[in-house]
């Protein structure tokens, strides 16, 4: 008697899902129970096709998947529907599906979801349209996916949708000369300092010039550092009573850790708030271990 022949057929979802740029190591977590061909379940592939109708690349498709599964559930005629209803804030083809690559929750438009999606909206299309940043984008998906993460950035920190799109137009810049990693390292500097994470936001979009400064490998002396920022020679002295073991020479990198530990913090992210942020860049360390200005001495 022959062996049974053990019929494995070949998973079509495996290749699907890899073809829309799902990693293969990963795939196991997407695979329908007890499907193995796309006729089973062919409402993910009419998806797909409704969004590379409308030129989503293919092979970024997984980044979708991924975010927001259910969205390959619904009827690509509604889809199709949804992503042109975009193009009616001003919007080309591009723009839109950068946005959605970003933002994929918009193509979902539940309820609960209804006024943040509207909210999110309003601010991409002061952005985008009212100070024209449309026109200063190369049209290609890439470079929309650049802006939109760094934009996400900002309501990432909790900085609120619907209130956000003027102040974002009047600093265009950020999102059009500095790459993601620049604006991402000054965010995580200031949030060391366990301020308020919006506060943060606020921050780095009133003073942008931040994002120029050097807060990794420049040299400072705590003590200079808050003589330059304005405290007066009684709360120096009482910080190098109170706090010895935190003074002498650190590298800038470090600084948010040592407000923290001096408990100034606070007084410290209220100073950039003000305007004072410009005096993080106009000191030095000299070789005797004490503080100088470019223009002048402090001890």
């Amino acid at each position: 008697m022959k062996p049974t022949t053990l019929y494995h057929p070949i998973n079509e979802f495996e290749f699907f899902y890899e073809s829309i740029g799902i990693n293969y190591h990963k795939i196991n977590g997407f695979l329908p129970p007890n499907k193995f061909f796309l006729s089973e379940d062919s409402r993910v592939l009419n998806a797909a096709f409704a969004f590379s109708g409308f030129g989503f690349p293919w092979n970024r498709l997984g980044e979708l998947y991924r975010e927001e599964i259910s969205i390959f559930s619904k009827n690509p005629s509604e889809l199709s529907r949804k992503l042109h209803g975009f193009k009616d804030y001003g919007f080309g083809s591009v723009t839109v599906i950068g946005i959605c690559l970003v933002f994929p929750y918009v193509l979902n438009g539940e309820t609960e979801l209804g006024n943040e999606i509207s909210a999110l909206f309003d601010d991409l299309g002061k952005l985008f349209v009212d100070f024209d940043l449309l026109n200063c984008v190369e049209g290609n998906v890439d470079a929309w996916i650049e802006v939109c993460r760094k934009i996400k950035v900002f309501y990432d920190l909790g900085c609120e949708k619907g209130k956000m799109g003027e102040l974002m137009g009047k600093r265009k810049s950020i999102f059009l000369e500095y790459p993601e990693e620049v604006l991402v390292n000054k965010v995580e500097f200031f949030c060391r300092l366990s301020v308020n994470k919006s506060d943060v936001g606020l921050l780095i979009l009133e003073r942008p010039e931040i994002l120029d400064f050097d807060l990794e490998d420049q040299m400072i002396s705590v003590l200079g550092l808050l003589k330059h920022f304005g405290m007066n020679t009684k709360e120096l002295k009482s910080i190098s009573e109170k706090y010895p073991y935190v003074l002498g020479r650190h590298k800038m990198v470090n600084l948010p850790h040592v407000m923290r530990a001096l408990d100034l913090q606070e007084w410290f992210f209220n100073k950039m708030r003000s305007g004072k942020h410009h005096l993080l860049c106009t000191c030095v360390v000299g070789n005797e271990d004490k503080m100088y200005w470019r223009h002048g001495a402090l001890m």
